[in-house]
């Protein structure tokens, strides 16, 4: 199976043939995740991307919840990406 590189616009990826609708923040969150691929990508950078604002310690919840959000989504359009978690860190994608 030839490579293919996962494809945002408009508030849609599109990879290996199949397409999902993201909401702003799940948009925001993976197309950050993808320019830093493999890198792993601060919780905190992800906070202040989709708020605009420094985040404190205790709202790492945010990001959790729209991460948590955006691989079900992946999951049910049967994307095969992953979102890994990095524990005190941040996030990554693999693909």
């Amino acid at each position: 199976m030839p490579w293919h590189k996962p494809h945002l616009q408009d508030g849609r990826l599109t990879y290996h043939g199949r397409s999902v609708e993201l909401t702003r923040n799940q948009y925001i969150i993976l197309r950050r995740l993808l320019a830093a691929k493999p890198k792993i990508v601060a919780w905190q950078d992800l906070y202040q991307e989709i708020t605009g604002s420094a985040p404190e310690m205790s709202d790492d919840k945010l990001v959790k919840v729209h991460v948590f959000n955006l691989r079900r989504r992946l999951r049910e359009a049967e994307i095969e990406m992953v979102i890994e978690t990095r524990r005190q860190w941040g996030y990554r994608v693999f693909f």
